[in-house]
């Protein structure tokens, strides 16, 4: 079959489940484009901007909120370390433990990355009135907590 045939998609234009991801694919991309030259994936966002509004926040907390399993977020924290974006700091409360906290250079990161990625869903929502996004969000929420939880 050439790459210019259409293929018949059956069901799947009606799935919940296929339009969710066609529609984190376009998302997914447009991110990246706009966070290129940050080398910046979803994730490593999410834990910055959380770090930032949260300073002083345990690894344990970041995987619980994120949804992601201990070795992941661990590696994620190292990659941010690394680049001078965040710092692991001994716990005030136990010396045991290490509090999360951005870097000065983290801090100038995060509000460029923040401006871009503002830009960025202004892209994704051009399309929709602002009503229509609100609920487009209030709908993904509420996929979020799906009955099995």
């Amino acid at each position: 079959m050439s790459r210019t045939e259409f293929l018949d998609l059956d069901i799947l234009p009606q799935l919940i489940g296929y339009n969710i991801q066609r529609a984190q694919i376009a998302v997914y991309r447009d991110f990246m484009r706009s966070v290129e030259d940050y080398g910046m994936t979803p994730t490593q966002f999410a834990v910055l901007a959380l770090v930032g509004a949260n300073a002083g926040v345990s690894q344990v907390s970041l995987g619980k909120t994120l949804n992601v399993d201990r070795a992941t977020i661990m590696a994620v924290v190292d990659k941010l370390q690394n680049r001078n974006l965040l710092e692991r700091r001994p716990s005030v409360q136990d010396r045991r433990k290490q509090d999360l906290h951005l870097t000065a250079h983290g801090e100038e990161s995060l509000q460029i990355l923040r401006n871009r990625i503002h830009a960025h869903e202004a892209r994704l929502t051009t399309q929709f009135s602002s009503d229509e996004g609100l609920e487009l969000i209030r709908l993904l929420q509420k996929l979020q907590r799906s009955p099995r939880d």
